[in-house]
C-alpha cells in the first residue's frame, strides 16, 4: 500500500522484466510514447487519478480519518498514482515500473469483463439476444479480444502497451518453437 495490484504470474513477471531491460519497450521508451500525444497524457492522468481514488476508497472511514489527522493524505490519496507515483506538477508521463502498470491494466480489464458479463446476464434475463459469431456461438473471451474491446476512459495505457508487447513476445516464441520442429 500504495501499490494496489501485483503480478503473481512468474511468467508475466519474467517477460515484463525482459521488456524493462530491452531497447524498445523499456520505461524511458514508454515515457517518450506518453509524451508523444496529449491524448495519451490525458488518459494517463485519468488512470493515475482513478488509481489514487480507488486506493482511498478501499480504506475504512476510520482509517481515512486517521490518515487525515496524521497529515498522510497526500501519500495515499489522488496525489499518488499507479504504484504510489507522485503526481507533482501534473507530470503524467512518469512510469515507475512496467510491472505495476501491467497489473493495474489487467485489473481494469478484469473489472470491465466482469461488468460486461453482468450486463450480458441481465440481457439474457430480459430476453435480449446474445452477441454471437456467424456460426451462432457466443464470442470467446480471449485476452486479445478483451484488450481490444475494453474501452475504459481511465485505462492504463502503459499497462496496455506492456501487455501488447508481452503477447507479441509469446506469439514470436510460439512461432519460433513451431518452426524448429
Amino acid at each position: 500500500f500504495p501499490t494496489l495490484y501485483w503480478l503473481t504470474s512468474p511468467l508475466l513477471r519474467t517477460l515484463i522484466s525482459k521488456l524493462e531491460i530491452s531497447k524498445h519497450h523499456n520505461v524511458p521508451q514508454m515515457e517518450a510514447k506518453l509524451r508523444s500525444s496529449p491524448s495519451y497524457l490525458e488518459q494517463m492522468e485519468r488512470a493515475h487519478k482513478s488509481y489514487g481514488r480507488r486506493r482511498w476508497e478501499l480504506l475504512t472511514p476510520a482509517d481515512q480519518s486517521n490518515i487525515v489527522a496524521r497529515g498522510w493524505q497526500s501519500a495515499l490519496g489522488e496525489g499518488r498514482g499507479v504504484a504510489g507515483i507522485r503526481l507533482a506538477k501534473e507530470r503524467y508521463d512518469c512510469v515507475k515500473c512496467l510491472h505495476a502498470h501491467a497489473a493495474h491494466y489487467l485489473a481494469q480489464v478484469e473489472e470491465w469483463v466482469l461488468a460486461a458479463g453482468a450486463k450480458k446476464k441481465k440481457s439474457k434475463v430480459e430476453g435480449k439476444e446474445e452477441e454471437e459469431e456467424e456460426d451462432g456461438k457466443d464470442k470467446e473471451w480471449t485476452m486479445e479480444r478483451m484488450m481490444q474491446e475494453c474501452d475504459l476512459d481511465d485505462l492504463n495505457l502503459v499497462g496496455k502497451w506492456t501487455m501488447e508487447s508481452v503477447l507479441d513476445m509469446i506469439k514470436k516464441s510460439a512461432e519460433s518453437s513451431s518452426t524448429e520442429k
